[in-house]
């Protein structure tokens, strides 16, 4: 038979292969791996928001201040800050897979402990503990998008990660206010340690390896420690011999100070400060929105768990909305440089205006954020009716 090449090349036809698919994993499989690591990125918003109602029964039941309960808020937060850093890292060398079962392990053992603990010295250093394990799993969340989905449709799989950190607002505060207010602060722990321990269990049986330097687009078998007990599941690569001999990976100790480099970039340190400041009045409000108004309007915990309510709901509607936005910018955007609508097709970042299909949608958010921190902040301080703190938080 002969080749079908060399006929093209002598009728001078020239064949083109069809772009590479950005990952193999199904459009299904992609969507199961996301949820799961947003399930485990859940824990990093919940532990915090959870934890506000109870600040007034924790600070009477350990004898200390509430002041002094402040400081493992403040004490979780600086950890939290550092974390994303080191886990990250580590997680670009070892794998998505172990890390992931190394951190929520830790943070299931954290929130056991908590739960046990009636002294306020360990309840401030087991909530370091807590942070360092779990602060950083949003950050290999997003990571595991990178793996799995092309830049073209990003926006709807990192939205499903936002909703996991942002509907932690809603949920946390409710579930933190009822189960202190019937069964005690401690089962807050207990609450977490289930929920952890379920996600822990999850992920061991069937979150595949996706980091790509590993895998690569998913066809590559990974060392046999990273692949799943059972091997059928998910599994898009055939061992031959070769690969089954492989044992050596280049290796290299974690440095959690390598994305502190991105800070050199113009660029990335004006975007990077941007958000740092949303988070820092996002935090502030947060951490002192159940301590204001119950001393304002007189809230019992389950009532001040209800006040978080907004921020969970318009997180929620952010996850739903902005993903598609996102996608859709950036649709439009290689539609203006003739690059077609295929999502699935990898984009060149060096080439492709990322700036440009990002930052085109962000002008109308960012002007009602402001507004309402701003009537927020001055309803509060003339103590207006408790309906209009409710909207605008």
């Amino acid at each position: 038979m002969p080749n079908q090449h060399a006929e093209d090349e002598a009728l001078g036809v020239r064949s083109v292969e069809p772009p590479q698919r950005y990952s193999v994993f199904t459009n299904v499989e992609k969507w199961c791996i996301v949820a799961m690591v947003s399930y485990a990125a859940w824990f990093s918003t919940l532990s915090s928001f959870i934890y506000y109602p109870a600040i007034p029964a924790i600070s009477k039941a350990l004898g200390v201040s509430v002041d002094k309960v402040n400081l493992t808020i403040t004490t979780y937060m600086a950890i939290a800050s550092v974390a994303p850093a080191l886990v990250g890292d580590t997680a670009d060398i070892l794998g998505r897979r172990p890390v992931y079962i190394l951190t929520l392990s830790g943070y299931f053992a954290a929130n056991f402990a908590i739960a046990l603990t009636r002294s306020y010295e360990a309840l401030l250093g087991l909530r370091v503990l807590q942070a360092l394990c779990i602060s950083g799993t949003f950050s290999i969340a997003y990571g595991v998008v990178t793996d799995l989905a092309a830049p073209a449709e990003r926006g709807s799989f990192a939205a499903l990660v936002s909703f996991a950190i942002t509907i932690a607002p809603s949920i946390g505060p409710i579930l933190g206010g009822v189960l202190t207010y019937a069964a005690g602060w401690p089962w807050i722990f207990w609450f977490l340690c289930l929920a952890s321990g379920s996600c822990l269990v999850i992920m061991t049986l069937f979150l595949p390896e996706t980091a790509r330097h590993v895998v690569g687009d998913g066809s590559i078998p990974p060392p046999h420690y990273l692949r799943l007990p059972i091997p059928t599941i998910l599994c898009h690569w055939k061992e031959t011999e070769m690969d089954s001999d492989i044992t050596t990976r280049s290796f290299r100790a974690p440095n959690p100070f390598k994305s502190i480099a991105i800070l050199c970039h113009k660029d990335n340190a004006v975007v990077i400060f941007a958000c740092g400041l949303l988070y820092v009045v996002y935090t502030c409000i947060n951490a002192s929105l159940a301590t204001l108004l119950v001393e304002i309007y007189h809230l019992n915990q389950w009532e001040a768990g209800l006040i978080y309510l907004p921020f969970g709901l318009g997180g929620v509607a952010s996850a739903f909305i902005s993903g598609r936005v996102l996608d859709r910018a950036w649709r439009n955007t290689r539609v203006k440089m003739g690059m077609g609508t295929n999502a699935l097709i990898s984009d060149d970042l060096d080439t492709f205006p990322v700036e440009r299909a990002r930052l085109c949608v962000i002008w109308v958010p960012m002007f009602l954020t402001v507004c309402s921190v701003i009537a927020f902040g001055w309803t509060l301080h003339n103590h207006l009716d408790f309906a209009c703190n409710w909207i605008l938080a």
